[in-house]
């Protein structure tokens, strides 16, 4: 009898040791749940807190800055002794441009460098190149915003210097000086101005007239501005030291030269990051130290809730002493003061060799490894993705030993591991190849890339029609399913060839291209542009190509044609043609304005007889003369300019006239409404 009782004992007992030990296991799973649901609501009311409360995150003021830009000057010149109307445009023989900034700081937040103020100086030198007096009017605009700032700019102590005699006056918007200056005489006149709370300078050069600039050279220096963006017409520029220099000779405006301070991270911007990836981490952590506790010994609820508040600290810690101490010595103290009470905590559960070596390795990756990815740039899925792969390794080399006996807590264990996968933004998933073609064919092709030469174009004058002979050269880098517009308007085709790089598409009063392969290749066009009259005058409005600036060459018998909407770089006459060479840019239109065909000996003829009637060209005048009752006159005059004229001319009436009670003037332009003409009397 006791023999059966010894034999069926051992059958009683083991079922239940069997049944309590998976329960045992998957208890501590659930309550490291817990406590990851109580950790991922703790960061997020950490982001709130930094949002609704600055005074405990140290969050940096907010100032209004704005962008500076300052433009070039403008310099008139006139001979003493020719008459008042007879100003043009020059450029200054030399310019010196100089930027000082510094930049100002706020200790008080995470956020150092919040803008920069300095100071401008600029010399402009003007040199008379004639031998007797002239007369000089200098205009210098204020700085002022550029057109993306909103704010706007704090400029002070603006003061124009020009040694020697002269007038200057300094209006709202712009200083002003004039004055005379001696035979091959110069002056030089100084700029300066004080600006802050701004995030970059710009120095502009504008400026139509063709002339060109002999020397010119901008400084700019940078004063405890690490991070700055140096960029000009030729593209960015590396610094010497803490100053970045241009000189440029004998250059055609426009230009321009500026500096920006670069977007960088800021440590309040890390941290809401570190705060964004805080529950993900803290997810992987907790999965990588179970997994050893599972293995070696049956963990208590009490041991995950107390391993879970040790990680828990690691992070306010991190948020807090930023905003009081410096970076480093704030990650020291934060990893430091929970990383002793864990290390200590896992030595005396899982021994020296395994607790010390074992813990201090996690705490490395999942403390100190994610704040330095993070403030030094890294992306969010990168750190994560690090991170779980090795806790993914963790787990497989813990498999075999720690789970063989138990399937459930091994699932358990997987099924924890899982969110941290499936949240993690950068893990890459193997499909098969069909899903992958399936996904590449719904991409959008990429756009095509054309790089465009200088266009030439060979216009002849017919008796109804302008007829245009263009070539562009082109260069396919990449090709795409897109289509190229080449002009910016319809026009009238005649005749077109294309390289076979590309393809022609669309019809008579649209052109398109689109690229087939990659290559070199030259468009050839030949359209035509009606001409317009208007007595004698004739006009014809020709489109240009919309992607490529060129050169125009006009052949013709007629010595006065003019040109609107693009500049007249040569013009000679030989055997009784004249040869007209035009610089035109990308979409803009030509206007030729052409008279009857008259040789170039009568049009001289008729342009002095019309300098000394008028002074200027004007093509026809009606005067009309009302005589009151009363004695006095209104007089009526009506004149017909041509469409390239001054917006002012002078009108001299004799010393002896009747009293006029009313003047009308009305100035007509060829092919355009009436218009009122500035007069002097």
């Amino acid at each position: 009898m006791s023999d059966t009782q010894h034999t069926e004992r051992p059958e009683i007992l083991e079922p239940a040791f069997e049944d309590e030990r998976p329960r045992k296991r998957v208890w501590p799973v659930f309550v490291g749940l817990i406590c990851w649901l109580c950790m991922a609501i703790g960061f997020q009311g950490l982001k709130v807190l930094m949002g609704e409360r600055p005074q405990f995150i140290g969050k940096p003021l907010q100032f209004q800055t704005g962008d500076l830009l300052q433009e070039s000057p403008t310099a008139m010149l006139r001979k003493v002794h020719d008459d008042v109307s007879s100003y043009k445009e020059i450029q200054a023989e030399r310019t010196d441009i100089e930027f000082h900034m510094r930049a100002r700081r706020d200790y008080r937040g995470l956020r150092t460098i919040i803008d920069m103020a300095g100071d401008f100086q600029g010399r402009y030198t003007i040199t008379n190149p004639f031998d007797e007096p002239v007369f000089v009017l200098f205009k210098c605009p204020h700085p002022r915003p550029s057109g993306n700032s909103r704010h706007g700019l704090k400029a002070s102590a603006l003061d124009l210097n020009a040694g020697g005699t002269g007038i200057r006056e300094n209006t709202s918007d712009a200083w002003f000086w004039s004055g005379e200056l001696p035979a091959n005489g110069s002056q030089e006149i100084r700029i300066s101005y004080h600006a802050a709370s701004v995030r970059s300078v710009q120095y502009k050069l504008v400026s139509n007239n063709g002339i060109p600039i002999k020397a010119h050279r901008v400084k700019i220096t940078v004063e405890d501005l690490p991070n700055m963006d140096f960029v000009s017409g030729d593209g960015k520029a590396i610094p010497e030291g803490n100053a970045v220099v241009w000189e440029r000779n004998e250059f055609l405006p426009p230009e321009h030269f500026s500096a920006r301070i670069a977007e960088t991270r800021s440590l309040h911007g890390s941290l809401k990051m570190l705060l964004g990836i805080g529950p993900i981490v803290s997810l992987l952590f907790l999965v990588s130290p179970l997994s050893v506790l599972l293995a070696r010994r049956s963990p208590t609820a009490l041991q995950v809730i107390t391993i879970s508040a040790g990680f828990l600290f690691y992070f306010p810690l991190v948020l807090y002493l930023s905003a009081k101490f410096t970076f480093v010595g704030s990650l020291m103290i934060a990893a430091l003061v929970p990383g002793i009470l864990l290390l200590n905590y896992t030595r005396v559960l899982l021994g020296p060799r395994i607790g010390l070596f074992g813990g201090a390795l996690f705490l490395v990756l999942f403390h100190v490894f994610p704040t330095l990815s993070v403030f030094a740039g890294w992306n969010r899925g990168m750190v994560l993705l690090c991170l779980a792969m090795v806790t993914l390794y963790v787990l497989i080399d813990l498999q075999n030993r720690a789970l063989s006996g138990s399937l459930r807590a091994f699932i358990a264990v997987l099924l924890l591991a899982a969110p941290s996968l499936a949240e993690n933004p950068v893990v890459e998933v193997t499909m098969p190849g069909t899903l992958v073609r399936a996904s590449d064919a719904d991409r959008e092709p990429p756009p095509a890339l054309l790089a465009f030469g200088i266009a030439e174009y060979d216009m002849t004058m017919k008796e109804l029609y302008v007829e245009v002979r263009a070539s562009l050269p082109i260069e396919v880098i990449l090709t795409g399913g897109n289509l190229i517009p080449v002009f910016s308007k319809a026009v009238h085709l005649v005749e077109v060839e294309v390289p076979p790089v590309v393809q022609w598409v669309g019809g008579q009063r649209l052109l398109n291209l689109r690229t087939l392969e990659t290559g070199k290749g030259v468009v050839r066009l030949q359209y035509r542009v009606p001409i317009t009259s208007s007595g004698q005058r004739r006009s014809a409005d020709v489109p240009m190509l919309g992607t490529a600036s060129g050169t125009v060459v006009l052949k013709d018998r007629r010595p006065n044609i003019e040109f609107k909407g693009g500049h007249l770089w040569e013009k000679a006459t030989e055997n009784d043609m004249t040869r007209y060479e035009i610089g035109v840019a990308a979409g803009d239109n030509l206007l030729i304005e052409a008279g009857a065909r008259v040789s170039a000996r009568e049009a001289d003829a008729e342009q002095n007889i019309l300098e000394q009637l008028y002074g200027i060209r004007v093509t026809r005048s009606q005067q009309l003369t009302v005589v009151n009752s009363d004695g006095s006159c209104t007089h009526f005059a009506e004149f017909e300019l041509p469409p390239f004229h001054p917006d002012a001319f002078e009108l001299t009436l004799p010393a002896e006239r009747p009293p006029l009670q009313n003047m009308g003037l009305r100035a007509l332009t060829p092919g355009s409404s009436s218009r009122p003409a500035t007069t002097c009397m």
